[in-house]
């Protein structure tokens, strides 16, 4: 008798309980099957609802819901995430992997958060409109920025150790603008700028006009290929005559490419500066010949 009078008094202190807080509080109505006393008969067989008569899930909310962590599992009950938030981190909200379906451990390193000040942190790798991705962002599409500049660093500073692209005055694209990277740009492979089409042995190909402040062109052999040779005793200088008919034959010097030739295969600067440095040390042995000739006449 004192055991059922002890289960009655609980039960109706519990009922109460509830109906205070839904009067008062303003609480949700819970409804399970079957029902009981002081809690809502829930229509959907199997089902829990707080503030719905009709659950379409195990547990159907219909409100706001505070809690501080929610934990999600497989269908065997394994955990597989966290889902929560706490003061540390600036209040980030985490989402988490379990390690080996343990509710008590996960792996931190891989969570997922969003601060609320919008910025997103992941310790693993993303991927966008593909399956999975091998680095850190890998993106199935094109991708549009609004931003100024593009930064690639190795330490996330700026001109140390890194690259950066840059969205310069007039719609230009600059690299290392400003003298931010010390250590240079370095393409690997062939370049081209404003075409696609370009012999297959060329390194750099441009179609339009170079400006520079300075060009350097190392030669391969320039020992051999420079013409320092044109001063020594045993070269053989083409006399005067020889020259002039050359020139009335082919209409340009000797050594030098005719106008077609330029026009089909361009020049090589290079080998071009070569050549015409070769012609004027030609042409300071004739002068220096020319001017023994007039001595010789002066004499006379």
């Amino acid at each position: 008798m004192e055991t059922n009078l002890i289960k009655k008094t609980l039960a109706v202190l519990i009922t109460s309980l509830l109906s205070l807080s839904t009067v008062n509080v303003g609480a949700q109505t819970l409804y399970v099957p079957n029902g009981t006393s002081g809690i809502g008969i829930s229509t959907v067989a199997g089902n829990v609802g707080i503030g719905t008569t009709i659950p379409q899930r195990k547990l159907d909310v219909n409100g706001d819901i505070k809690s501080a962590n929610i934990f999600m599992t497989d269908n065997n009950q394994n955990a597989k995430w966290i889902i929560h938030t706490t003061n540390t981190f600036d209040n980030a909200f985490h989402i988490a992997p379990s390690i080996n379906g343990n509710s008590n451990n996960y792996d931190w390193g891989k969570q997922f958060m969003i601060y609320p000040n919008g910025n997103i942190y992941t310790g693993g790798n993303m991927s966008i409109g593909i399956a999975s991705a091998t680095n850190r962002l890998e993106v199935g599409g094109n991708i549009k920025m609004y931003g100024p500049d593009f930064l690639m660093s190795a330490n996330g500073d700026r001109g140390v150790g890194g690259r950066a692209l840059v969205h310069g005055w007039n719609n230009t694209l600059m690299i290392n603008y400003s003298n931010d990277f010390s250590g240079g740009t370095v393409f690997n492979g062939r370049v081209f700028v404003n075409t696609t089409c370009a012999p297959t042995d060329a390194q750099l190909a441009v179609n339009g006009r170079i400006y520079a402040t300075g060009i350097r062109v190392e030669l391969v052999d320039a020992s051999n290929c420079f013409p320092d040779y044109v001063f020594s005793k045993d070269y053989n200088l083409k006399s005067l005559p020889e020259l002039e008919s050359y020139i009335q034959a082919n209409n340009h010097l000797p050594d030098v490419p005719s106008a077609k030739e330029v026009e089909k295969n361009g020049i090589d600067v290079a080998e071009m500066d070569v050549v015409l440095l070769k012609k004027i040390e030609e042409l300071t042995l004739y002068m220096i010949e020319l001017k023994r000739e007039i001595e010789v006449l002066k004499k006379n």
